[in-house]
């Protein structure tokens, strides 16, 4: 009889604790982004390929640095910052919540980081910067200050300004803002969707700045 009351006692305590959850709206706390997925190939006059070979901290095991289809590029090999159109509370266009270290919390920024993925006979920059939708609003253009001397050959910042649309209605977890236009150098690209990669946008540029 003990050992049925001990059970009706914590049948009774399950039952308590999820109704009190149901009725006062205990949920886990879901973190809502908005996602620019961005990847920008370069190429020469003569077509060849300037980001092929360059220098990669991790990459698929097996494979040379100049066979690579796809690894993070070495913190070494650049300089991003990414300038917001309308500062947020832990972005803006002078300082970084966390340029130095990675982040701790569901909020927290991490410096922006370089990719490389090879696709279609051309290997591609790319970055997936993400802002939390709450806290920040919606960025229609964002300008990526780029020091890549493997690419442009020199040892200065390079600016693309990007413009982006975001969908009205916004999907939880992950909103996917949509690149409209790259403008660098003076002239305006176009670029790509491609739904098999991560909803992302992706731009080829004949760049002429190597010889």
């Amino acid at each position: 009889m003990r050992k049925l009351k001990s059970l009706g006692l914590l049948f009774l305590s399950v039952i308590c604790f999820s109704s009190c959850d149901w009725l006062f709206g205990h949920k886990d706390p879901v973190f809502h982004y908005t996602v620019y997925n961005l990847a920008i190939g370069f190429r020469d006059a003569s077509g060849s390929d300037l980001v092929k070979g360059i220098g990669l901290k991790d990459r698929q095991s097996g494979v040379s640095m100049e066979d690579a289809k796809w690894g993070e590029v070495d913190s070494d090999q650049y300089r991003l910052d990414i300038m917001v159109d309308i500062p947020c509370w832990n972005w803006s266009n002078d300082t970084y919540d966390t340029p130095s270290r990675p982040a701790t919390g569901p909020f927290e920024v991490k410096r922006p980081q370089l990719d490389i993925y090879y696709y279609d006979e051309i290997c591609y920059l790319h970055n997936y910067f993400e802002l939390p939708v709450e806290d920040c609003p919606d960025q229609r253009k964002l300008t990526y200050k780029l020091k890549c001397p493997y690419v442009f050959g020199d040892k200065e910042v390079h600016e693309l300004v990007t413009y982006w649309d975001i969908p009205t209605e916004k999907p939880v977890p992950t909103t996917y803002a949509k690149c409209l236009r790259i403008e660098f150098g003076g002239d305006e690209f176009i670029p790509e969707k491609r739904e098999e990669e991560g909803r992302g946008y992706w731009v080829v540029i004949n760049w002429n700045g190597r010889e």
